[in-house]
């Protein structure tokens, strides 16, 4: 009985070690840091492409998106950040009033393969809200529309990502933790068998 109960022991606290091994991470939290991003200029309708650009996110201001008036004056700058952008304007006017004008930023690939669920929004940008469908979102786009709205030096936006990560699906077990069981089993009924 010694014996058995010395094997049961190995047996089970090889289990428990196996188990142990297996653990979740937790997730960090989602960014745009090393994606290329697309960046397109939309007007009169959220179809008709007049500028696009692609962008490798990075830190700090490397990764600007100076959008133009047609002309060489800049009217604002985009800032993609890990989890989000920020919009800064550069003039003072408006925006033509038509189906749409403004801007749209896609291929959102998150490091955690995580997918857009939704965004929070700093401005102070009158007309700008966010339960307002000028702004509208996909698992990886992002549409900005600023059709009719007036901007100054002072304006800016500030948009924040929500994200949701996509679960992985769960691993089977591995083959060698059933073949660990089924010895285990085995060789006790083996010693079992053996001590009566």
């Amino acid at each position: 009985m010694p014996l058995l109960k010395k094997f049961l022991t190995i047996v089970i606290s090889a289990g428990i070690s196996i188990a142990a091994g297996i653990k979740a991470e937790p997730a960090a939290a989602s960014s745009l840091i090393g994606d290329t991003i697309q960046y397109e200029y939309l007007i009169p309708n959220s179809s008709t492409v007049w500028e696009s650009t692609t962008r490798l996110v990075q830190p700090g201001l490397s990764d600007l998106i100076n959008q133009t008036d047609g002309t060489s004056d800049v009217i604002f700058a985009i800032n993609p950040e890990s989890d989000g952008f920020v919009v800064d304007f550069s003039k003072d006017a408006g925006f033509f009033p038509s189906l749409f004008n403004g801007f749209r930023l896609s291929s959102l690939d998150f490091d955690d393969s995580s997918i857009l669920t939704g965004f929070i929004l700093n401005t102070n940008m009158v007309g700008l809200d966010a339960d307002d469908s000028r702004i509208s979102f996909t698992a990886d786009t992002i549409s900005v529309n600023l059709q009719g709205l007036s901007y100054d030096t002072n304006t800016y936006i500030d948009v924040k990502f929500r994200t949701f990560v996509v679960p992985a699906s769960v691993p089977e077990p591995s083959p060698m933790i059933g073949f660990l069981a089924m010895s285990g089993l085995i060789c006790v009924y083996l010693l079992k068998r053996k001590l009566t």
